[in-house]
């Protein structure tokens, strides 16, 4: 982590961002722009915050000048199961422009690029990259403004450093119709394990209990973080029953099964977590039903 409390490793796309175009050689070139500048965006993060942010035009410059020989183009980050961290092509084009970074990659003719090319000939992809801010600006106090009405928080990315770019497959996060966006929450999230889903329908329980207990009117700026805190756990559920896992996977010592959590609280001294059995997880003795929006939890930590 950054000494301002941000991740080291922050993700942004844009909703497209590329074209492929026509060349000499079998494949196809993938040409586009991966940031934008002076764009205020915001930012509603789990892992970042809730801000606006722009990047500023020459944030790209050192990166690109002294790191280009060592970027590499990425599917999804790397994280794709098949593909993983095969290069899609080599850099021949990426400059810092007016308007943003744009970009030029000859497609490799291999077969994982030729499985990409339907997807990304229909535009079903975005524009994303891996970044860690080197110096920024940050406005703490910036009152409400046309372009800010809520008076949040403002972030000026000054320098970045960039090790990878590339396609990804949900660059328009949290339904963004336009801008650049953050999918820090996504990457981060992506290798949960499918048994964490209990985890998550009692993290969701937390969230509307908590929700529910602003009650005060200075507690009132509360309640929507809080529901996109909610709305982004609720939005891994389908992802972690999606996940087909082989059966004999090697079971993380770091995420023991129900059955061995449970027997383990068994033996462990009391807590004060209301009766929850584990320090993080706070795992209830008995089931707790994912929340509907309809229920009113009465139970407190």
């Amino acid at each position: 982590m950054a000494d301002n409390g941000q991740p080291k490793d922050e993700f942004r796309a844009l909703s497209h961002g590329y074209e492929l175009r026509d060349s000499d050689g079998e494949m196809p070139t993938l040409v586009g722009n991966l940031a934008v500048f002076d764009e205020w965006t915001e930012i509603n993060s789990v892992r970042e915050g809730h801000f606006l942010e722009r990047i500023a035009p020459g944030a790209f410059d050192k990166t690109i000048s002294e790191n280009r020989d060592r970027m590499r183009v990425l599917f999804q980050h790397g994280k794709d199961p098949q593909i993983a961290d095969k290069p899609l092509g080599p850099i021949n084009v990426l400059e810092a422009r007016d308007d943003g970074v744009h970009y030029e990659v000859p497609l490799l003719p291999t077969d994982y690029n030729r499985e990409l090319l339907p997807g990304l000939q229909a535009g079903l992809y975005g524009s994303s990259f891996r970044f860690e801010v080197l110096r920024e600006q940050r406005n703490r106090r910036p009152g409400k403004s046309d372009y800010n009405p809520r008076g949040l928080d403002e972030r000026t990315v000054k320098e970045v450093r960039m090790p990878e770019f590339g396609p990804v497959t949900f660059p328009a996060y949290w339904g963004a119709k336009s801008g650049l966006r953050s999918l820090t929450d996504r990457m981060a999230f992506d290798r949960l394990d499918a048994e964490d889903l209990d985890c998550l329908a009692q993290m969701i329980q937390l969230g509307t209990g908590y929700i529910s207990e602003q009650d005060e009117t200075d507690d009132q700026a509360n309640v929507p973080r809080m529901e996109a805190i909610v709305a982004l756990i609720a939005d891994l559920i389908p992802v972690e029953v999606a996940e087909n896992e082989p059966a004999d996977e090697p079971e993380d010592e770091e995420m023991a099964s129900a059955d061995e959590r449970g027997a383990d609280a068994e033996s462990a001294p009391p807590n004060d977590g209301a009766g929850f059995s584990h320090p993080i997880r706070r795992r209830r003795a008995e089931p707790v039903p994912l929340y509907s929006g309809k229920e009113n939890p009465s139970w407190r930590l």
